[in-house]
């Protein structure tokens, strides 16, 4: 298990020490419903049934200053080829947040001119188990 403890807004100190600068945060929430259709008397039902919803956390950071091999981003890439879920948590405002989350993607950009700055985005997504 990996752990991403997040402060946020600023500062999220990430894997093994290493601290991400945060951009923004974006928090959304998928609802996950079933649909049924039934007769009534004399008239037509579509019955919704909600099953539950799942979050979903978009992170755009940035780093710079690091070498690749001592990049987080990297390290975040190694955590999301493992396939396993890992801790998310956040501990100051807009709200407390601790959840496991499976890494789903994560793209880096590179200035040119400038390999050891870098922006990230990292999209999560809540286990539900």
């Amino acid at each position: 298990m990996v752990l991403f403890p997040l402060t946020y807004p600023i500062l999220w100190t990430g894997l093994a020490g290493y601290t991400i600068k945060i951009k923004k945060l974006t928090q959304s929430h998928k609802t996950f419903s079933n649909i049924s259709d039934d007769w009534g008397i004399d008239t037509y039902i579509r019955k919704h049934h909600i099953v539950g919803d799942i979050q979903y956390f978009t992170l755009n950071c940035f780093e710079e200053g690091t070498s690749w091999n001592d990049s987080v981003a990297k390290k975040i890439q190694t955590a999301a080829t493992t396939g396993e879920a890992v801790r998310f948590y956040l501990i100051t405002p807009p709200r407390d947040i601790d959840i496991q989350v499976f890494i789903l993607d994560l793209t880096v950009e590179y200035r040119k001119g400038e390999p050891t700055y870098r922006r990230f985005k990292v999209f999560l997504k809540e286990d539900m188990n």
